[in-house]
């Protein structure tokens, strides 16, 4: 009879392990989702701020040479993503391209449009009070060359509007999720160590210490945090690859160093979450009196 009690104890006891690993796997999978989410919509914010363009419109006198001489001095600066040239006939032609060419002409026979360089500005600069300091700085620095700065301010300040909104969004979503998940685990633990319960109370009346008794208890949180995220890492890849294979293409968002940066991430909170969680169910347990065990 004792034999069949170990048994079913040993099993009891196995169960809770595979369903706690099994528990914060989907968990550890859904923080992996939030966090590709975030970074991913944060790679997008830059390549849209870095594609914010500011136009120095030059007068017709400066010769071609000494605008392509600035241009070279402008990508240089610090808050230059890059500086591109472009002619009057390019800029005219663009434009043909856009509304049509039977829709504008030349007028008496002239482009009446100023050769410029187009700055892209890095995304450190993409706020108003740095736009307009670059203007100054522009047109201090070449008064006789530059006649116009052309940027769109009504643009600069929506995007900055929606970009800032949705990064607060994902972090509400990321915090939310997160105390969700700490939740979960903890309750998961809880109940894998009170199937426990009288192994635990059983090591204190035979004179175990509480180090003695937490030691392995802890060891095992860590090889299940570790397990855990290589669950939930290979549950993220699978739909990622899902996505990839049926939806759209994402390897231009997706890189080898950001999988990296995930891993380690939910690697660390997987065991930190089970450790804790851990330590603090074994002061539970072992505070307990004999009588409430039951």
């Amino acid at each position: 009879m004792q034999e069949g009690l170990d048994k079913y104890t040993r099993r009891r006891a196995q169960t809770a392990y595979v369903s706690t690993i099994v528990g914060i796997s989907l968990v550890l999978f859904m923080l992996g989702i939030v966090a590709i989410f975030g970074l991913v919509i944060q790679k997008l914010q830059k390549q849209v701020k870095e594609n914010y363009q500011i136009d120095l419109f030059f007068s017709e006198e400066v010769p071609k040479a000494d605008i392509k001489v600035i241009e070279a001095e402008i990508d240089q600066m610090d808050f230059s993503v890059k500086a591109e040239y472009v002619s009057s006939e390019e800029a005219w032609a663009k434009i043909q391209n856009e509304f049509g060419e039977k829709s504008l002409d030349v007028i008496d026979g002239e482009i009446p449009i100023e050769p410029s360089i187009a700055i892209t500005i890095s995304e450190n600069y993409f706020n108003l009070d740095s736009i307009r300091s670059i203007e100054a700085k522009m047109l201090a620095k070449y008064p006789n060359e530059i006649v116009d700065v052309n940027y769109s301010e009504e643009g600069l300040e929506s995007t900055n509007d929606k970009l800032f909104k949705t990064t607060y969004f994902i972090l509400f979503i990321a915090l939310l999720l997160l105390v969700i998940s700490i939740a979960m685990i903890n309750n998961t633990i809880r109940l894998a160590l009170y199937s426990k319960r009288f192994i635990i109370k059983t090591m204190q009346l035979v004179g175990a210490t509480n180090g003695f008794i937490n030691r392995p208890m802890i060891v095992q949180a860590i090889v299940q945090g570790l397990i855990s995220s290589v669950i939930g890492m290979a549950l993220l890849v699978g739909l990622l690859y899902l996505i990839q294979v049926y939806l759209l293409d994402i390897s231009k968002l997706l890189n080898v160093y950001l999988f990296l940066q995930i891993y380690l991430g939910i690697t660390i909170t997987g065991i930190l979450i089970s450790v804790i969680a851990t330590w603090f169910a074994l002061r539970k347990f072992l505070r307990l009196k004999l009588e409430d065990l039951y």
